[in-house]
């Protein structure tokens, strides 16, 4: 029997719970469901990174509004890890040259995007992930290529949008993705929620989701909050309860105050 016979797809299927695989998950989420552009010429690329295909809800929200405001973007179909998979929780000061290994891995791993973005001719990256946001600014080994939090493309365009409404702000503590070279910008968020005329905004402090999800509801006095960061919704709406307050993405509040939810 050859290696795509049908017992060959039968333990395929066994081993991952799924009839196809990950990347063309992916690329049915993108353009069959959130109906996003894929592998076209555009002067910005996003990058999904890994979390955001399963916090859909961010999403397809940021597609929404980036066709909304007819923003020249695209999605790249394939798409692979920034690094932060290889490098998450590596202790570098250990002596086995462990660290510097993964590295390359990861520089690699980027450097096959970068490669995606050019044959594209794009000169900016996006990212919807403060993770790799934090990576590819860390390597800075595009030279060519600008790169972007999703945040600060879209303050670039939001303009006069209003939502009448109380909401507490969570911007995430971003524990898990500070390096030395940190530059995750945490005012073009802000700036955005602020924007939104009439929208009364209550900060909760910047708790871990991780570990004190439960200490960030019990902050929370409006029963609506809103976080810009992907991985910080999905962990909150995790560990949500039944009388916890509502978790919206910062692209879903935008997307429902411009009336396109």
């Amino acid at each position: 029997m050859t290696g795509n016979g049908p017992m060959e797809k039968v333990r395929r299927i066994e081993a991952t719970d799924c009839s196809i695989g990950p990347q063309e998950m992916r690329q049915r989420l993108l353009k069959t469901v959130m109906g996003a552009r894929l592998d076209t010429p555009a002067e910005f690329v996003i990058l999904t990174g890994c979390r955001s295909p399963a916090g859909f809800i961010h999403l397809s929200h940021l597609v929404k509004l980036l066709n909304y405001y007819a923003v020249d973007y695209t999605f790249l179909s394939e798409e692979t890890c920034c690094g932060n998979s290889f490098l998450d929780g590596l202790d570098s000061s250990a002596e086995t040259g462990e660290a510097g290994l993964l590295a390359d891995y990861a520089r690699n791993f980027e450097g096959r995007n970068l490669d995606r973005i050019r044959k594209l001719g794009a000169g900016k990256i996006v990212t919807a992930c403060p993770g790799c946001n934090t990576r590819y600014n860390q390597f800075q080994a595009h030279g060519d290529v600008e790169i972007l939090y999703y945040t600060q493309l879209l303050a670039r365009y939001a303009k006069d949008i209003r939502l009448d409404s109380e909401v507490n702000f969570y911007e995430g503590c971003h524990k898990h993705h500070r390096l030395p070279g940190f530059k995750i910008d945490i005012q073009s968020s802000r700036a955005l929620v602020k924007g939104m005329q009439a929208l009364d905004v209550t900060d909760i402090p910047n708790y871990c989701c991780r570990n004190l999800a439960e200490k960030i509801f019990e902050k929370a006095n409006t029963g609506t909050i809103v976080t810009p960061t992907s991985c910080c919704w999905s962990f909150l709406t995790n560990q949500a309860k039944p009388d916890s307050p509502d978790v919206l993405t910062l692209t879903q509040l935008m997307c429902r105050s411009l009336g396109i939810e």
